[in-house]
C-alpha cells in the first residue's frame, strides 16, 4: 500500500517568531510562540480566523486545554489560567 506524502491546507501567520506550542479544543486552535503571545484561531472558518491575541507577557512553550480553561506555561516560570468560556479569554490566575 502506497500512502501520498502529507499536505498543507493552510498556513496560519501572525506571531513574530517562531510557534513553540500548539492546542485544540472544539473550533479553536491556540498557539504559543517565542514572540511572548498566544494567538487564537477560528478553526471553522476556511482559512482560520485569528481572533483576539492573548499576551501572557512571556514566551510561552506550553498550552493545554482543560474543560474551559486554557492553561499556558512560559519561560517566567509561571503558569497562566485562561477562561476559554467567554467570546474573548480571561486571565483568570497567575501561577508562580
Amino acid at each position: 500500500v502506497t500512502q501520498s506524502p502529507p499536505v498543507s491546507l493552510h498556513t496560519l501567520t501572525g506571531h513574530g517568531l517562531a510557534v513553540w506550542t500548539v492546542a485544540v479544543s472544539g473550533d479553536r486552535l491556540y498557539s504559543g510562540s517565542l514572540d511572548s503571545t498566544i494567538r487564537v484561531w477560528d478553526i471553522t472558518q476556511i482559512p482560520p480566523e485569528p481572533l483576539p491575541t492573548l499576551e501572557p507577557g512571556s514566551t510561552v512553550v506550553a498550552l493545554a486545554v482543560v474543560e474551559d480553561r486554557l492553561y499556558s506555561g512560559s519561560l517566567d516560570k509561571s503558569i497562566r489560567v485562561w477562561d476559554i468560556n467567554q467570546s474573548a479569554p480571561v486571565l483568570l490566575h497567575t501561577l508562580t
